[in-house]
């Protein structure tokens, strides 16, 4: 017992002078000295790394000079060791031991392992072990329930993967009853890369959890075996967007125009979306063969479908498809025109310049837009005049000012300059930035006098252009056109003041794009235009992902909105749910200033925009019974307290009081009320 105890310390301090040692000669008589005494020292020399007394250097020179096989439990369970330097010394000291005396040891382990062990334990058994590992892997994953163990046991096998037993296991993992097991084992078969697979996995296309369609759509892809393709187009009918979007990839990137029959039939299938696919994968092929069927499917009644076929079309760049396309102006349908325009918009080939001019007085304001772009950017000259002429367009002037941007001359600067004061920003905005690829003297003085419009936006994008083409700086807010010039407001009106917010178009371009994101709020705002008419709108102003609006009086707003609600909601039930549009808006009455531009300006509507961006956390106080999981963020009408009173005075109860807000820029707290508007 006392030579035991004498031993002990004597380890300990020969321990602790190691630790202290500068110089590496004394460092090694140290080690020497402990090797000595024998395989005693092992439980100190655990004990010293655990406790950071012994450095991993000389953990790992002692161990190797002492190791028996009688030490591999203690090892191991450094595995387990919560600082990673210490398990990477087990690690070490383990890949040094004989394989006849560690598997057995790493099968226990891997069944009986820890989160820590996990990763260790599976590299040791792939590099330390053989083909006799398979037979107690395949024992194992079968008796086993743990998902870690039964993931673990197939990493191994994969690695014996041209095993017809260790195939075996894997492919029995592919039928497993856990979808999560079934995930795992795709990943595996595809990381064998062997063809024998691509059946199985073909097979597994069918499913039941959507997580593990998804990952074979990628292993198929990644193995690029032609054999799937024609399996992989049944997805194509796939309810989930993911997945059919994975499958148009997958296909896409395999396939050759062999599958151009599956795809027509696809073709005349009812589900929209399922035609959408099929159009995705012929204009992915890129091949001038599929030119014939794209323009068919021109011609199919789903716009997106349509959409899809035209930048097919563009994408294969033939001249006899260019001109199967111009002949294609002379369609009716203003669908089928809009999709011809959008290709020719892009083509950038002279050969389109007069197709286009006869486009300029399409009855179609989005043809007639598309058209003013393409013909902008070709570029020609000759086109000057026709563009000119259309500066007076209401609905498409703001793209004839950006197209004219592409031109030089007197006749272009005297447009520009005039579209420089129009009433609409976004004509302002694009005449400014025009204006500034002019760089004349009269151009600068214009943009120098739009440093005082009443749009923050056009006030910064004017000192912008002015810096570029000066050098100089100029301050905001104040026109610089002459002394003694003020702003002066034409009226002041009582009006009710309504604003549109679209709630979801920011979250669908950026998961389909802003093309996309704008082609749905264009369709939305043409459905709801006919009733803000109906009600008389006074002024209407496009805000980015909204509009401004004025109606005489409250009930005439109120009417617009609710009506505005009602038949959104018609309409998002007969469409997918990408294209689904979600509204909001907001109602204030007061006064409003009108400018020389007609806008509307004054705390009345800045009160309205302030209504519209309430938020649960907005309110400063909830009425009882009302919790802020209450308070709607889309598909609601929230009212003033003067649109309140004016609704009371009528007999209209539809109101429920929300609380009080603290709007920015305007002193006090202020009523809420939502319009129930769906009683």
């Amino acid at each position: 017992m006392l030579s035991k105890l004498f031993a002990g310390k004597k380890i300990r301090s020969l321990l602790q002078s190691l630790r202290v040692a500068g110089d590496e000669s004394q460092q090694r008589a140290i080690i020497h000295e402990l090797v000595q005494i024998g395989k005693e020292i092992f439980p100190h020399v655990l004990e010293a790394l655990r406790e950071r007394r012994l450095s991993p250097d000389h953990f790992i020179s002692l161990i190797r000079s002492l190791y028996s096989p009688e030490m591999l439990p203690a090892l191991l369970s450094l595995l387990n060791e919560r600082r990673e330097e210490v398990r990477q010394c087990g690690y070490a000291v383990l890949q040094r031991c004989g394989k006849n005396e560690i598997l057995p040891l790493l099968l226990q382990a891997l069944e009986r392992q820890t989160l820590l062990m996990t990763k260790p334990v599976i590299h040791l058994l792939k590099e330390k072990g053989d083909e006799r590992v398979i037979v107690p892997l395949q024992a194992l994953f079968a008796r086993s329930q743990d998902r870690r163990t039964r993931r673990g046991v197939l990493e191994v096998l994969v690695h014996f993967i041209s095993h017809p037993q260790s195939q075996e296991t894997l492919l029995e993992a592919l039928q497993d009853q856990d979808w999560w097991i079934r995930l795992q084992a795709v990943d595996f078969l595809q990381q064998g890369r062997l063809s024998v697979f691509v059946p199985h996995l073909i097979d597994r296309l069918q499913d039941p959890e959507n997580r593990v369609k998804e990952r074979v759509i990628e292993a198929l892809m990644e193995l690029g075996d032609p054999r799937a393709v024609k399996p992989l187009l049944s997805l194509l009918r796939e309810k989930d967007l993911l997945l059919r979007q994975k499958a148009i990839e997958a296909i896409s990137r395999m396939a050759d125009v062999s599958i151009i029959p599956d795809l027509i039939d696809l073709m005349k299938e009812e589900d929209v979306n399922t035609r959408r696919a099929a159009a995705e994968v012929i204009g992915a092929l890129h091949d001038p063969r599929t030119g014939q069927v794209l323009m068919a499917i021109l011609r199919d009644e789903d716009w997106w479908v349509r959409e899809i076929a035209a930048e097919a079309l563009l994408a294969i760049k033939s001249s006899r498809i260019l001109q199967m396309l111009i002949a294609m102006l002379q369609e009716k349908d203003e669908g089928i025109r809009r999709c011809v325009v959008e290709v020719l918009s892009k083509a950038d080939d002279p050969m389109v310049i007069d197709p286009l001019l006869t486009l300029l007085h399409d009855k179609d304001w989005w043809v007639r837009e598309r058209a003013v772009i393409a013909l902008g950017n070709i570029g020609d000259p000759r086109v000057i005049p026709s563009l000119i002429s259309l500066s007076q367009d209401p609905e498409i002037r703001w793209v004839v000012a950006k197209a004219l941007g592409n031109f030089q001359g007197p006749e272009v600067e005297d447009t520009l300059v005039a579209l420089a004061q129009d009433e609409e920003k976004a004509v302002r905005r694009e005449a400014a930035i025009a204006l500034g690829k002019q760089k004349t003297e009269r151009a600068v003085a214009t943009l120098k006098a739009l440093l005082g419009d009443e749009e923050e936006e056009i006030q910064f994008k004017a000192a912008e252009i002015l810096k570029e083409i000066t050098g100089k700086s100029f301050p905001i807010g104040r026109p610089l056109t002459g002394p003694g010039e003020t702003e002066s407001y034409r009226e002041i009106l009582t009006e009710a003041i309504l604003v549109m917010d679209i709630c979801n178009s920011t979250r669908i371009a950026a998961k389909y794009g802003d093309h996309f994101a704008l082609q749905v709020t264009q369709k939305a705002f043409a459905l709801i235009l006919p009733l803000m008419k109906q009600y008389r709108v006074q002024y209407v102003k496009n805000t980015g992902d909204g509009y401004l609006m004025t109606f005489k009086d409250v009930r005439s707003a109120v009417k617009a909105a609710v009506g505005s609600l009602q038949k959104l909601r018609m309409y998002n039930e007969k469409v997918e749910e990408e294209q689904r549009v979600k509204l909001r808006f907001a109602i204030n009455f007061g006064e409003t200033r009108v400018d020389a531009q007609k806008d509307r300006l004054g705390v009345a509507v800045n009160m309205a925009f302030r209504l519209d961006s309430i938020r649960q956390d907005s309110l400063v106080e909830l009425a009882p019974g009302i919790t802020p999981e209450e308070v709607p963020f889309e598909d609601r009408i929230l009212v003033s307290e003067s649109v309140y009173d004016q609704l009371q005075s009528q007999g209209e109860e539809r109101c429920t009081f929300l609380g009080y807000f603290e709007p920015k820029g305007i002193l006090g707290r202020h009523k809420v009320f939502r319009l129930d508007w769906e009683q």
